[in-house]
């Protein structure tokens, strides 16, 4: 929450940032029983703060290939790389989670909603 509150350092209008985007997981959708890395949800529960789901792009079998120069971080991130499959997941959805301090959801899904009708209207 510190760093958070710091962010008021850096913004034009002196407040701190009202919202973060993240991944919600490191692939586009979830397979059944493959799900297996949860980071990226499991600490937004844990601090109990607010967050939407927001769906963005679905992923295209055509440029969502594997990268051919990646180098794992551990045997998990091996894992995730290893189960990626594009023709597989290609039209799955991909989404970001907008994320917020507690008792934040009226204004989390006002900026999920601005998020989301900037993405349509690309």
């Amino acid at each position: 929450m510190e760093y958070w509150n710091s962010t008021k350092d850096q913004t034009g209008t002196g407040r701190p940032v009202d919202a973060l985007i993240m991944p919600v997981a490191p692939f586009a959708a979830a397979r059944r029983e493959q799900f297996n890395y949860y980071g990226y949800s499991m600490i937004i529960n844990v601090l109990d703060y607010t967050a939407c789901t927001v769906p963005v792009t679905n992923s295209n079998q055509n440029t969502d290939t594997a990268s051919g120069d990646f180098k794992p971080v551990s045997e998990l991130d091996q894992g995730i790389m290893a189960a990626y499959d594009p023709a597989l997941y290609d039209g799955a959805h991909v989404a970001v989670q907008i994320v917020g301090r507690k008792l934040q959801e009226e204004k989390i899904l006002a900026i999920a909603e601005h998020i989301g009708q900037a993405i349509r209207s690309d």
